[in-house]
């Protein structure tokens, strides 16, 4: 038995609304430092997940990743009920895909 308080166990992720503090420590500390690319053993890294937002797929459909089905909108490759688990309203959803690709063209550009 896990025992995290209100919220269920196991879909905490990154809230990249926090802004340059977490996508520094990511890129400097976690995806550059010793046990990441500052690495010999490390040559590169393969990012394939992303967040998707119906809010953003509404006002423009051609944004990647649009429709949000993987398989509702929020993080990819989690449960369907992962909004809802971590208590995330759809404005939350919309503010941290689009940090999320903040970061992510940071990491891009980083690596």
């Amino acid at each position: 038995f896990c025992d995290c308080g209100r919220q269920p166990c196991g879909e905490y992720l990154f809230d990249h609304r926090n802004g340059s503090m977490l996508r520094n420590w990511l890129i400097n500390e976690h995806l550059k430092g010793a046990t990441g690319l500052g690495s010999s053993s490390i040559s590169g890294f393969f990012m394939d997940d992303f967040w998707c937002s119906d809010l953003i797929c509404q006002a423009d459909p051609s944004v990647p990743g649009c429709p949000c089905n993987d398989p509702v909108q929020g993080p990819t490759e989690i449960d369907k009920y992962s909004q809802q688990d971590m208590g995330l309203s759809d404005s939350d959803i919309r503010d941290i895909t689009l940090a999320w690709n903040e970061t992510m063209t940071a990491v891009e550009s980083a690596i």
